[in-house]
C-alpha cells in the first residue's frame, strides 16, 4: 500500500495535469492546423481527430476534389515542419505526446509531460 505522501504527490501531479489540459483546450484556435493540434491532445490520436473533423464537416483537398480526412492526413499535418502554429503550448504538447511511445495510454503520456509543461509555460 502506498503511503500518504505518495498519494498526495500523485494527486497534486494529476491536478496539475488536468489544469494543463484545461488550459490548452481553452485556447482559441486560429486555423485548421491549431484545431488539429488541439483535438489531438483532447481526443488522443490521429484517427480520433480525423473522425472529429469529418463529423464537423471539414474536408481536405484530394487529387480531384475535396474528401474526408483520414489519420494519415492528420499525422502529415502534425509532422509538417512548416506548421503555422501560433500557440507554442499546442506545439509543445503534441510533439511531446508523440515522443512518449513507451507509455501505453494517453493519460500516462499526458501525466509524464505535465511537469515539463509547467516548468516551460508556468514558471
Amino acid at each position: 500500500m502506498k503511503n500518504k505522501i505518495d498519494i498526495i504527490v500523485n494527486r497534486e501531479r494529476y491536478l496539475r495535469t488536468l489544469e494543463m489540459i484545461d488550459e490548452v483546450l481553452e485556447i482559441k484556435v486560429k486555423n485548421i492546423t491549431e484545431l488539429i493540434f488541439q483535438k489531438y491532445i483532447e481526443l488522443g490520436g490521429a484517427a480520433n481527430v480525423a473522425e472529429y473533423l469529418n463529423e464537423q464537416g471539414y474536408r481536405v483537398e484530394g487529387a480531384k476534389d475535396k474528401r474526408r480526412y483520414n489519420s494519415v492526413d492528420v499525422t502529415a499535418i502534425i509532422d509538417d515542419k512548416e506548421n503555422n502554429i501560433i500557440d507554442k503550448r499546442l506545439l509543445f504538447l503534441v510533439l511531446e505526446l508523440k515522443k512518449q511511445h513507451s507509455y501505453s495510454n494517453w493519460q500516462n503520456r499526458l501525466l509524464k509531460i505535465s511537469d515539463d509543461y509547467n516548468k516551460k509555460f508556468r514558471a
